[in-house]
């Protein structure tokens, strides 16, 4: 079987001149072998895949990372390309089903998902010391979305305004 190729002659023109040729024995032939091909293609991708992933599982009490992909979000963040790609660590509170966890998330953090997480989305912290003795990156702490100050505690007026690149700019006292 060929996709994507035009012949200039026909693939079974040897055939056609047997007069004694049973196409449909034929067709049925090159159809098993075609099945058999890619059953084999499908053994031996799951096995190269197999070789390289390891099954990613969380123990409760664990602490992991979670990536701000595909939906997951911190409140307070504007740009997505510039703020951090992981929150956390999280400490994990139960595991839910197979490739599900529940984790801790702090109160008023403006953290506004569901707290039971898929393991893809979930990255394991280092347990123990630094084997190499970097210095620990200090995470930043959440924000009190609910409890923080507001923007109008700062803004006394607003003195003028103007439109700079489709957005709008505002001169405040």
């Amino acid at each position: 079987m060929l996709f994507g190729f035009n012949l200039n002659t026909d693939a079974l023109i040897g055939l056609r001149e047997m007069p004694t040729a049973d196409y449909s024995v034929l067709r049925q032939h090159y159809r098993d072998a075609a099945d058999e091909a890619l059953a084999f293609a499908a053994v031996d991708m799951k096995h190269r895949y197999d070789k390289k992933h390891r099954r990613l599982t969380f123990d409760v009490g664990d602490y992991a990372y979670l990536r701000l992909h595909h939906g997951y979000r911190i409140q307070g963040e504007d740009s997505r390309k510039y703020s951090n790609q992981r929150a956390g660590p999280f400490k994990i509170k139960k595991k839910v089903g197979k490739l599900a966890y529940k984790l801790h998330l702090p109160p008023g953090a403006g953290l506004k998902f569901h707290p039971v997480v898929s393991v893809a989305q979930l990255e394991p912290a280092p347990r123990g010391p630094d084997p190499y003795n970097r210095p620990a990156t200090e995470q930043p702490e959440f924000i009190d979305v609910a409890n923080g100050p507001r923007l109008t505690e700062y803004v006394e007026a607003i003195l003028s305004k103007r439109r700079s690149n489709r957005k709008l700019q505002y001169l405040v006292k």
